[in-house]
């Protein structure tokens, strides 16, 4: 019996033996690939080419094996003196390293590419998206050594720590502790990205830095922790003013109470406001406060510079300290129209009753007729007084008063628009055809522009190119006439001639991408993503790939959202994830979930632009500019008789100006804020 039971353990520890065995056996590595045999020897032969784009291939061959090999490979390039030659090399080569950036050989590579760019890769726009590029690859990773190296860049004033600053924004850490541990003194980015990141885990570090930095970066400490609702900070603010003498803590110190505590801000922002140096960040600060702040007696739109526009709107609002600065704006001819479009924007009782008390003042009435058309349109505010005056001016022997009553009716009556865009008045057509960019509007206006002679009238029907559909409807030759012409209308001219792309026009649409104008690269783009022709794709993703311009970038993007071929995808992932322009980042990541971007035409705003005239000019040679709204399509416009320029319904973006003076001579001087 014993033997049996010996005889079959040993059986068992046999069959255990040989099955521990089975599993201990290493398995064999898989053979090689003959990509893997081959690609990076022909990776490298790609890299040694005379020819840049062989050396992009190279590059992308490189970062598609992904081996140890290929990984250093790629590292080298960036070297100074390494295979990668200019800042679109630059680029490719970090975009190439990006997907391998937890290698540390990719990562010390992209370090360096964001730290100390090669020289020659110092071209301007293309140089900074190599940076921004490594950066954002880094801040993506969520390594920890990758953080280490991105906390270390912060505490370099200046340019790189902006961009590092940026990448962590567009990538959030999930845990910052690699960051704060960094040694190094604590910079004004670096406060600035824990207050904008919102991680109360980095109050601590900046109460610390609060107390023993230098001054700018105790500022930037004390303003990122009034962002993360610290309570200690209104406290500390009243102690800088009492006590401190830098500027920068006393802009803080301002800033602070203006936004925690604006009772208490207006003496410190008048002292501000009485130095050259900090005039700038004070006025920031009260139109902060939103009225609840008196700006100081002095305080006025000629001297508010760029602001002026905001503080008018502070003025609107019909305070006792605002109104009679409110009635010497718009007593003065160069700030009275957007005194008139600031009461055109504030809600209240106060503002719609000086605009009614306006329609009835010699100087103000036309451009009031306009304001409470703006008003009720952007607000939703009808007025009786609005309607009366309207019966009289459109009947007007004065032309700019007809131009501001059929602009009003039109806003107010989509019916009255159509109708006036086949009037004969060509005052009236000129002030409504603004209007129609979009719809049955824009189809009439490009079926009258198909006709039409007048060469001022063309300028202003042009705008129904902005719609893609009534764009249809003139003929090709005329499209090409508005290009070669170069007058406001032609940048809608290219992108509709964009849209057509077929064999004929393929030489032409390559002309006008590779333009030197930034804003017809644009509208070029714009057209080819509702284009038919397959070409169309391969033009935008080849155009991103190295545009130096943003807008034109932001252009792309919204042209292959409206695309539909998947391959698309490539090029917009590529655009959300290593994209240095936030909203180009933010509108490819809308993009890849499935948003069809609009072009930036239409919107909830309104806009207001007065286009001087010279006395010296002939009645004929009348003002006109092209309106661009962000990254959108440019509106040809033609200013009315007073000058007057009034838009409803238009993208919030800031709007870029390009004059143009209509007549026997055409002067584009380029674009300007």
């Amino acid at each position: 019996m014993k033997r049996r039971i010996f005889a079959l353990a040993a059986l068992v520890c046999v069959f255990a033996n040989d099955g521990y065995g089975q599993r201990a056996a290493p398995k064999p590595a898989p053979p090689p690939s003959l990509l893997g045999k081959l690609g990076t020897p022909a990776a490298e032969r790609l890299l040694a080419s005379d020819s840049s784009a062989e050396r992009r291939r190279g590059l992308a061959r490189l970062s598609a094996l992904g081996s140890p090999r290929a990984v250093e490979l790629l590292a080298r390039a960036l070297d100074p003196g390494g295979a990668a030659r200019g800042a679109e090399e630059h680029l490719a080569a970090v975009r190439a390293l990006a997907p391998h950036v937890k290698q540390p050989l990719a990562r010390d590579a992209l370090v360096r590419a964001l730290s100390s760019p090669a020289v020659d890769a110092d071209e301007g726009p293309l140089s900074d998206w190599v940076q921004s590029a490594a950066a954002l690859a880094l801040a993506r990773s969520q390594d920890a050594a990758a953080l280490s190296a991105l906390g270390r860049a912060l505490r370099k004033p200046g340019h790189v720590a902006e961009l590092t600053e940026q990448a962590l924004l567009a990538y959030p850490p999930l845990d910052i502790t690699p960051i704060l541990r960094v040694p190094g003194a604590p910079t004004r980015e670096l406060c600035r990205a824990l207050g904008a990141l919102g991680d109360r885990r980095a109050e601590g570090y900046l109460r610390e830095i609060v107390r023993r930095a230098a001054p700018d970066a105790r500022a930037a400490a004390a303003l990122a922790l009034s962002r993360l609702g610290s309570e200690e900070v209104v406290p500390l603010a009243r102690h800088w003013l009492r006590s401190e003498r830098q500027p920068v803590l006393l802009v803080a110190a301002a800033q602070i109470l203006a936004e925690r505590a604006p009772g208490e801000a207006g003496p410190a922002l008048a002292t501000l406001a009485e130095n050259e140096g900090t005039r700038a960040a004070s006025l920031t600060a009260l139109l902060s406060t939103d009225g609840q702040v008196p700006a100081p007696a002095w305080l006025n739109f000629e001297s508010a510079g760029v602001n002026g526009p905001g503080l008018l709107e502070l003025f609107a609002r019909g305070n006792s300290w605002a109104a009679p600065r409110l009635e010497r704006a718009l007593a003065a001819p160069e700030s009275a129209g957007l005194a008139l479009h600031a009461l055109s924007r504030t809600p209240g009782a106060y503002a719609r009753a000086r605009l009614e008390r306006a329609l009835k003042e010699p100087k103000l009435g036309a451009r009031a007729v306009r304001a409470l058309a703006l008003r009720a349109v952007r607000l939703g505010e009808q007025s009786r007084a609005l309607t009366e005056r309207l019966s009289t001016a459109l009947g007007s022997t004065q032309p700019a008063e007809r131009a501001a009553a059929a602009f009003a009716r039109a806003a107010l009556e989509p019916a009255a628009l159509l109708a006036d865009l086949r009037s004969k008045d060509a005052y009236v057509v000129r002030a409504v055809a603004r209007l129609a960019g979009s719809g049955e509007s824009a189809r009439v206006a490009v079926m009258r522009l198909a006709s039409e002679k007048d060469p001022t009238l063309r300028v202003a029907l042009a705008s129904g190119l902005a719609d893609p559909e009534a764009a249809t409807l003139l003929p090709t030759p005329q499209l090409l006439e508005l290009v070669h012409e170069a007058g406001p209308g032609s940048l809608l001219a290219a992108s509709a001639l964009a849209a057509r792309l077929d064999a004929d026009l393929l030489p032409l649409v390559r002309e006008l991408l590779g333009s030197g104008d930034p804003w017809l690269r644009a509208h070029t783009l714009l057209g080819l993503g509702v284009a038919s022709a397959p070409e169309a794709l391969g033009l935008i993703e080849n155009a991103y790939q190295f545009e130096p311009d943003r807008a034109v970038r932001h252009a792309a993007v919204v042209a292959l959202s409206r695309r539909a071929e998947p391959v698309r995808v490539r090029a917009l992932t590529l655009a959300a994830e290593l994209e240095t322009a936030p909203d180009v980042r933010e509108a490819a990541r809308r993009a890849l979930s499935g948003q069809r971007l609009a072009s930036g035409v239409s919107g909830p705003e309104t806009a207001w632009l007065e286009l001087s005239t010279n006395p010296g000019l002939l009645p004929q040679e009348l003002p006109a500019a092209q309106l661009r709204f962000g990254a959108g399509l440019a509106l040809p416009v033609v200013a009315d008789a007073d000058g007057v320029v009034a838009l409803v319904r238009v993208d919030p973006a800031a709007v870029q100006v390009r004059l143009a003076l209509l007549g026997g001579r055409v002067n584009v001087p380029g674009a300007r804020p």
